[in-house]
This record gives structure tokens, C-alpha cells and sequence, in this order.
């Protein structure tokens, strides 16, 4: 299994650098996980998934970007992923992003 590095709270990535992505576990199923926002503070958003595997590229870890992008949820032949976000703030706000990575 190739290891997934966890972005530095201070880290930025995505199309518009952001920094503070969300950090989670990586396994095949999470129960609702809080979210953060951009600042790092806590918000009524949650997300959780459940998938039949969990992969990584096997690229070379490089701070951004690429790690953003290393690790996946792995469809299997037998089940569809899926992932649910739920407690989105109300129209005016925005929640930023969501992002999963594999904790070592």
C-alpha cells in the first residue's frame, strides 16, 4: 500500500489555494465526520462515505496538488461508493471543499 502524507493545516491547494483541508481517516467506511471551513473553525457540515476499497497513486508525495490528489475511494465490482454530505449552511454560505486523506 503507498503512504498518503496529511497536508499541513498551512499547506494550500485546489484550483484557488486554499489552505485548512479537511483531514480524515481513510478506510472504507466513516461515520459523519465534522467539517471544517477555509479559517479552520468548526461547522454544521458533515460527511461520511462507505466504499469497497481505498487506493492510492502511486506517485511520488510532493506538498499541494499532488498530495491532494494521492489517495481515493476504489469502487469494487460488487458495491457503488458513495459519499453524503449533510448540514450544509443555508443559502448565502458556502462550505469550501471536502477533502479525504489517509491517516499512516
Amino acid at each position: 500500500m503507498v503512504r498518503v502524507e496529511l497536508p499541513a493545516a498551512t499547506e494550500a491547494a485546489g484550483v484557488i489555494l486554499k489552505s485548512n483541508w479537511n483531514q480524515a481517516t481513510w478506510r472504507q467506511q466513516c461515520f459523519p465526520l465534522a467539517l471544517l471551513d477555509e479559517t479552520g473553525s468548526v461547522t454544521t457540515a458533515t460527511v461520511s462515505w462507505a466504499s469497497d476499497n481505498t487506493w492510492a497513486l502511486p506517485i511520488t508525495d510532493q506538498a499541494g496538488n499532488v498530495r491532494l490528489m494521492e489517495g481515493y475511494l476504489d469502487t469494487g465490482a460488487v458495491h457503488t461508493s458513495t459519499i453524503t454530505v449533510n448540514g450544509l449552511p443555508a443559502s448565502g454560505d458556502r462550505l469550501q471543499r471536502v477533502r479525504l486523506c489517509r491517516r499512516r
